[in-house]
């Protein structure tokens, strides 16, 4: 499966175990349509044996899955490490492009904060400074956002 945001277009290909014959599915995304994530792929292969007959219908399947590649984008952070320079609170991290960046402290883990001022990612090593840290023990993160 591929999505291609310029066109808005998903493409799904399933083949037999030869490849010599298949279906490939092309399906226009609603023009509201925006955004796409992918949560989590499954395979799955199912008997309704001992399924309630109100809910018949399931499908079983018997073959080999084989040359299964996944492809994802890197984490909007990475390398990220932590620590303390002249009293202020840092973190230190590697960054994407097209992401926001901001520091975050809670002392509750109930209300969050921001610290730092909004900055956009790199694919290079980014520090975020807590300006104005509380008098007693607090508790950072950071937050990624697409702008």
């Amino acid at each position: 499966m591929s999505y291609t945001a310029s066109n808005q277009t998903a493409v799904v290909t399933v083949t037999n175990l030869d490849r010599t014959s298949g279906v490939r599915i092309t399906q226009l995304i609603n023009t509201n349509f925006t955004d796409y994530r992918l949560g989590s792929i499954s395979i799955n292969s199912y008997s309704d044996a001992g399924q309630d007959p109100q809910y018949a219908g399931s499908v079983l399947a018997h073959g080999v899955v084989d040359n299964l590649l996944v492809t994802v984008p890197s984490p909007p952070l990475e390398n990220v490490v932590g620590f303390s320079s002249n009293g202020v609170w840092n973190v230190q991290f590697t960054g994407q492009v097209h992401w926001l960046y901001t520091l975050e402290q809670t002392v509750d883990f109930q209300t969050w904060s921001a610290v730092s001022t909004p900055v956009e990612g790199g694919a290079t090593n980014m520090v975020l400074a807590a300006t104005n840290p509380p008098a007693k023990a607090a508790f950072y993160r950071v937050r990624a956002e697409r702008p």
